[in-house]
């Protein structure tokens, strides 16, 4: 699944300055990891580590690119009104089983304080249905994400 994640993007881009790797694509992801984490009105210094690890390992693999990353795309989040614009480039750029494993990384940062409060799992509803992931293959994702965080 990280290789997978990881090859969305070209050794040219991972190559590339700040501003040409951070792309639509990848804020848009890494702005629906911090919505997860922002939902529930409590974004905790665990979740924000969740989410430099998924980006660290999923997106980027520096630091500090990823640093910069977490802070646009939180940026972003704040500043938002809608989800759409956010999950429409994820609809429109990556295949369905790409589309699960951002939805399963998603369910890492909401599952991370161990309870998932009602803000959380109407977000993950809606989410699913907006980057078209059947409630199955949602259910899905959560298990896969459940098991990732048992290993942790």
């Amino acid at each position: 699944m990280i290789g997978r994640l990881k090859a969305l993007f070209s050794p040219e881009e991972l190559d590339a300055s700040p501003e040409q790797i951070l792309d639509e694509k990848t804020v848009a992801c890494a702005a629906l990891l911090v919505e997860a984490a922002m939902v529930d009105g409590n974004f905790s210094d665990e979740e924000r580590q969740i989410i430099a690890v998924l980006v660290e390992d999923r997106f980027l693999d520096d630091p500090a690119l990823s640093a910069v990353l977490i802070s646009t795309a939180e940026a972003k989040a704040r500043r938002a009104v809608e989800l759409y614009s956010f999950t429409k480039i994820i609809s429109q750029t990556f295949s369905y089983d790409e589309r699960m494993d951002i939805l399963q990384s998603i369910w890492e940062v909401v599952l991370s304080d161990g309870r998932v409060d009602d803000f959380e799992d109407q977000l993950m509803r809606r989410l699913s249905g907006l980057i078209h992931i059947s409630d199955r293959d949602r259910a899905f994702s959560r298990q896969r994400a459940e098991k990732v965080l048992a290993r942790d």
